[in-house]
């Protein structure tokens, strides 16, 4: 298996020597990779991790940044995680942060917002129904969605801008919450101060910083239809 990597790497996260900046695609020849079936690469902010499939479990390997332990050990370049011996379903990296449902229908948060940094900690208050119905994993920004069957969803992160709930006080949501809009949707986006969701119906719906938008409020009201 050959990985080919390009674009800056200050923070390590393509797993290559050095900070230079790699204008073209290059392969990375790394020992833990060589004939390994590679089931996902997922890279956050500034760091990457790469998943191959293994006879019992699947073997995540991390590089890149780890400040907010989203990688869940320290280390200068590509390693082997071997903390998690499970079958990875879903993976997904915000920008400091990594969140992974296994077949072994367990979920587990590295890094931003979640409670303890360099360890894979089964997340907190999500029931087994809701995991087992899960169709999408998305993590952009501070923020992580868990899109369900159903279409429902479920919302953890940051809450500064009203992004994820105009009637929760707090700044943060650090356990998983069922949102409260009443719409099924199929896919969601965050940026670092608002949310972009589509329903299945074709509707797009916005919450969050709306500034630059409309400079005389700064913030929508939740779930405003944009189209």
């Amino acid at each position: 298996m050959q990985l080919l990597c390009f674009s800056g790497q200050n923070n390590g996260d393509l797993g290559l020597d050095g900070n230079i900046e790699y204008t073209t695609p290059t392969s990375k020849e790394s020992s833990f990779l060589k004939q390994k079936k590679i089931k996902f690469i997922v890279k956050g902010g500034y760091h990457t991790l790469v998943v191959s499939e293994e006879k019992k479990y699947d073997l995540i390997y991390v590089t890149g940044d780890n400040g907010y332990g989203q990688l869940g050990s320290n280390h200068d370049k590509i390693e082997l995680f071997t903390n998690l011996k499970k079958r990875v379903k879903f993976i997904a990296c915000g920008f400091s942060h990594t969140f992974i449902v296994t077949e072994e229908i367990k979920c587990y948060g590295l890094g931003f917002y979640f409670k303890d940094y360099n360890n894979f900690n089964e997340v907190d208050r999500l029931d087994i129904e809701v995991i087992k119905n899960i169709k999408q994993v998305i993590c952009e920004g501070n923020n992580t969605a868990l899109i369900l069957q159903n279409g429902d969803f479920y919302v953890h992160g940051d809450n500064s801008y009203l992004q994820l709930d105009d009637n929760n006080d707090n700044q943060t949501v650090t356990k998983f919450m069922k949102s409260k809009f009443s719409q099924p949707i199929i896919d969601i986006a965050f940026g670092f101060q608002h949310c972009l969701m589509v329903t299945k119906f074709g509707e797009v719906y916005g919450s969050g910083n709306n500034a630059s938008y409309h400079p005389l409020e700064f913030i929508v009201d939740i779930f405003i239809l944009l189209f």
